[in-house]
């Protein structure tokens, strides 16, 4: 089931100018008039992305998300979320001989965490960066997986 839901929705951000693919694709936004005197280079590092979603917001989030940014039908939607929420419940993993359910969290070796993961950092980013009042100090803003960067042309006040 997460290799299904994994297959429907992971080039769901191909077009996210803010997404950054690689390295390459980084060094290509990166331009030689972004450089000031007081540009201040901010990396962060999301500390346990996968283990600081809620499943219920992550789905929520997922959701939303894919019903505003998606080809998707509302059908489809449908089924891919209540998909991943069986994924997200029924995640078991082995420890010795023992066998665990995972019951928070998302499960950073199911086939769809990351596509999971970048979603709802995506919806994340939506609410609370890409509309911040501060988004004019901002030179380069993207992320990678679960590290932001940010070329930021402001006091560290500001920042």
């Amino acid at each position: 089931m997460a290799k299904y839901i994994d297959s429907i929705v992971k080039h769901t951000l191909d077009n996210r100018d803010l997404v950054i693919k690689d390295s390459w694709d980084f060094l290509s936004k990166v331009k030689n008039n972004m450089y000031h005197e007081d540009l201040i280079l901010v990396t962060i590092d999301i500390c346990d992305l996968f283990s600081v979603i809620p499943h219920d917001i992550g789905l929520e989030w997922f959701n939303y998300y894919l019903c505003l940014n998606s080809s998707l039908n509302h059908d489809n939607i449908l089924t891919i979320r209540s998909c991943m929420e069986m994924v997200l419940d029924n995640n078991f993993i082995t420890f010795e001989v023992h066998l665990f359910k995972q019951v928070q969290e998302v499960a950073m070796g199911a086939c769809c965490a990351q596509s999971f993961t970048n979603i709802v950092l995506a919806q994340w980013e939506d609410l609370y960066v890409v509309n911040s009042e501060f988004k004019d100090k901002w030179v380069l803003y993207g992320w990678y997986l679960d590290e932001l960067v940010l070329f930021w042309h402001g006091s560290e006040d500001l920042l």
